[in-house]
């Protein structure tokens, strides 16, 4: 519901603001990333927010049904580069999800680009029986490239 994503959505700001307000960060190098429902919920975040220099979207989850026009019209709001990562069998075929999040990663990457912000996406091979799991951990097919945007990047 509405008011769980709000919730969510409050939670992940205040985790931000925590993390800001920390002695040992560097509040002008912050990056913030998320993997399917916590793509979408960093994402609608960045939207709402100007603190960060970098943004890391893997996989992310579709936006609340009735409200995709607003949710892609708001990466007119988008401050800093963006790298969207999904694998090519990250699809309702594939996954558990019923999601085609290779779709909604293109739709995403369209939008940002569509705004003018400088926008990559990377659709690596399919990864076994289900391309929702290459982001279950940390694996170097992905990972080297989320290191090589952040240090570009912050």
């Amino acid at each position: 519901t509405s008011n769980d994503l709000e919730d969510l959505l409050a939670d992940v700001s205040d985790a931000m603001d925590y993390i800001l307000n920390l002695n040992i960060v560097q509040k002008n190098m912050l990056g913030i990333m998320g993997f399917s429902r916590g793509g979408m919920l960093t994402y609608t975040i960045a939207t709402e927010r100007t603190d960060y220099r970098a943004l890391v979207l893997m996989a992310p989850a579709p936006p609340q049904r009735g409200s995709e026009d607003s949710y892609y019209a708001a990466a007119e709001s988008i401050v800093s580069p963006t790298l969207l990562l999904v694998s090519e069998n990250d699809t309702p075929e594939y996954n558990r999800e019923g999601q085609d999040h290779v779709l909604l990663s293109k739709t995403l990457k369209d939008a940002l680009i569509d705004n003018e912000k400088d926008a990559t996406l990377i659709i690596f091979d399919a990864f076994g029986d289900n391309g929702h799991e290459l982001f279950y951990e940390i694996r170097d097919d992905y990972w080297n490239h989320v290191l090589d945007f952040l240090d570009g990047n912050l």
